[in-house]
């Protein structure tokens, strides 16, 4: 029984996200979006969203969080750029919507959540390290959040007129110089 709820919950929240990334990709503005629209679209009651989620943040972080997932990665040791790479080529692809959550509305709430995506990878290294001071991890954290979204921002806008290759690298070269420095 309990896989058959686990499934029942994976429908719903997967519904809940596509309703909602339906939304987003609109030529519209993320503050624009009401969770009415969203359940209306899902086909399912309000009250089930809520069950699912706090808020459309909350469904904002969770579809994004595989695109943006190289962003954060960018802060280990390890990050290559061949990850920044695919992402960047994602955002190109489609960015006549990403420029919307790059710059638009949405770019509040997006650097929130990469911040925290990140703040959670430089918690984990420097934890392995040392003790390390939270408040100055999670500036590091916004710091770098707001960083990126600026430089894919602009590239994406055409001010920058590049391959994926010299952007990837520089995010995370930065990254780097970021975590190296908390």
């Amino acid at each position: 029984m309990a896989n058959k709820t686990d499934r029942r919950i994976q429908r719903t929240r997967h519904a809940l996200v596509q309703a909602f990334t339906s939304l987003l990709l609109e030529p519209r503005r993320y503050d624009q979006i009401k969770v009415s629209e969203i359940v209306e679209r899902a086909d399912v009651g309000r009250s089930t969203f809520y069950e699912h989620y706090k808020s459309k943040e909350e469904i904002l972080a969770e579809s994004i969080q595989r695109p943006f997932a190289a962003l954060a990665q960018s802060v280990d040791a390890d990050c290559g750029v061949d990850n920044l790479r695919v992402a960047l080529d994602h955002f190109w692809q489609n960015r006549s919507q990403a420029r919307g959550i790059f710059g638009g509305a949405a770019r509040r709430p997006v650097a929130r959540i990469l911040a925290t995506m990140i703040q959670a990878r430089l918690t984990a290294r420097l934890k392995a390290q040392a003790p390390s001071d939270a408040l100055r991890i999670r500036l590091a954290a916004i710091a770098l959040a707001e960083a990126q979204l600026g430089i894919i921002a602009v590239w994406l806008g055409g001010e920058i007129a590049c391959s994926t290759e010299p952007v990837a690298q520089v995010l995370r070269d930065m990254a780097r110089a970021v975590a190296a420095a908390t």
